[in-house]
């Protein structure tokens, strides 16, 4: 798609025109100072803002110089490369327009170096190419605007709204972008170099190939975030990048699974010795058990045995809610059996009841009773001693004169409770491997 054309293409009056920028000023090669941007300012008249402001409203050529624009630009476009040459674009620089609504605009190529949009309403505008070198653009609203290839060196942009913004090729070098919204925005190729990013909101933004170098991401809140040939270690305190979510990258949710693999190895690779380091390591498993499908076998064993169970040494907790998990079925089927057919699946107190002399656990006694012995039968087969706690003077089985300490299963109920027991062990191997990987990994991947 071609790009859109400039204002200044507008028929209308003519204005004056300068065949060439000033030799103190090359926006390619360097930032403004403050004296420039003190000269820029003061010569915006209160007068010659509203005329500014009104030529923008009514849709006419404004009232200001036109200036070429610096260099020759490349516009990527698809499969159609094209090298425009200088042109003629409105020298707006210093310009104040804080809190003005220039809502799908037209000024690519502008220039608007030093210009001040604080508060500014720029959402959806075209300012493909525009100069805003060390313009002020806080709280700038530029939500889907257009801003490839755009030169922002040294602007501040704190709290800038840029959600779905384009930003490819963008020129951020030492732009202030701290607690901005950058959500979904597309910054593949943009120069971020020593850019202050600490806080922004990064989440489904695009950062593939983009230059980190010096940048600093203190805070900043990353989720399914692209960053396919992304030097993040190259930025200050990428570690201390807020993963929100489940450290999903933007790869994975796209189905790049090769691509995506070989991301979350680099990822641990680079955040050994941190808490971060566990979460990568855990969906660089998810993505292996992902390649294959669901019902292949691999595939299977991997999110039964490893990953629901032991999330791949990766989530300590996860055995015991594995645990809780098997104890509730096997106290769900021990009830339903219990109650249908206890003769074929029994399950006896070394004790008698109180009341009837009675130690068989079926449908003669109340259902909230019969359901807490199969609970505690259930505790006692998944780890012989799960019952020890518990004696006669407890004052909680007394209400429901409970006092056996041990069951006896016969038949069925004792194939099942060895059942539950090996899963018992099971769990609690994984937990105790889990706990030791977790030190080791402390103990001899810190990072220097």
């Amino acid at each position: 798609m071609a790009p859109m054309a400039p204002l200044l293409a507008i028929t209308g009056r003519r204005v004056k025109e300068k065949t060439s920028l000033p030799n103190e000023w090359n926006p390619h090669t360097m930032f403004p100072t403050k004296d420039q941007v003190r000269e820029w300012r003061s010569r915006w008249t209160e007068e010659k803002v509203r005329e500014v402001k009104k030529a923008f409203r009514e849709g006419k050529p404004l009232p200001v110089e036109k200036i070429p624009h610096a260099g020759k630009t490349l516009l990527t476009l698809p499969d159609n490369p094209v090298e425009r040459s200088p042109q003629l674009t409105y020298d707006l620089r210093g310009i104040p327009l804080q809190g003005f609504y220039l809502v799908g605009v037209d000024l690519s190529y502008a220039h608007l170096e030093g210009a001040i949009l604080t508060r500014a309403h720029l959402k959806g505008a075209n300012i493909q190419g525009v100069h805003l070198e060390g313009a002020e653009l806080v709280d700038t609203h530029l939500e889907r605007a257009n801003l490839h290839g755009a030169n922002l060196r040294g602007a501040d942009l704190r709290g800038a709204r840029l959600s779905l913004s384009d930003l490819r090729e963008a020129h951020l070098k030492e732009a202030n972008l701290a607690h901005s919204n950058l959500q979904g925005a597309d910054l593949r190729e943009s120069h971020l170099d020593g850019a202050v990013l600490a806080g922004a909101n990064l989440r489904g933004a695009s950062l593939s190939r983009a230059h980190l170098k010096n940048g600093y991401l203190e805070n900043a809140r990353f989720d399914r975030t692209f960053i396919q040939n992304t030097r993040l270690e190259e930025a200050e305190d990428y570690r201390s990048i807020r993963w929100e979510g489940s450290h999903r990258i933007g790869e994975e949710r796209k189905g790049n699974l090769v691509i995506a693999l070989d991301l979350y190895r680099y990822l641990k690779e680079i955040y050994k010795g941190t808490r971060h380091y566990h979460s990568f390591h855990y969906r660089e498993n998810v993505i292996k058990t992902k390649q294959k499908p669901w019902f292949h076998p691999y595939s299977f064993f991997r999110r039964l045995f490893l990953q629901w169970t032991y999330g791949y040494g990766s989530k300590l907790l996860r055995p015991f809610r594995a645990a809780v998990l098997v104890i509730i079925l096997f106290t769900i089927l021990s009830f339903l059996l219990t109650t249908e057919n206890p003769q074929s699946f029994s399950i006896f107190l070394d004790r008698p009841l109180e009341k009837d002399g009675v130690n068989l656990i079926s449908s003669h006694l109340p259902p909230f009773q019969q359901i807490l012995h199969c609970f505690l039968f259930s505790l006692q087969s998944f780890s012989k001693s799960g019952t020890s706690f518990l004696n006669e003077k407890n004052s909680v089985f007394q209400i429901i004169h409970w006092k056996g300490t041990h069951y006896k299963p016969s038949g069925l109920a004792e194939v099942l409770s060895i059942f539950v027991g090996l899963i018992g062990i099971y769990l609690a191997f994984l937990f105790l491997y889990g706990l030791i990987r977790r030190i080791f990994l402390f103990i001899f991947l810190r990072p220097s």
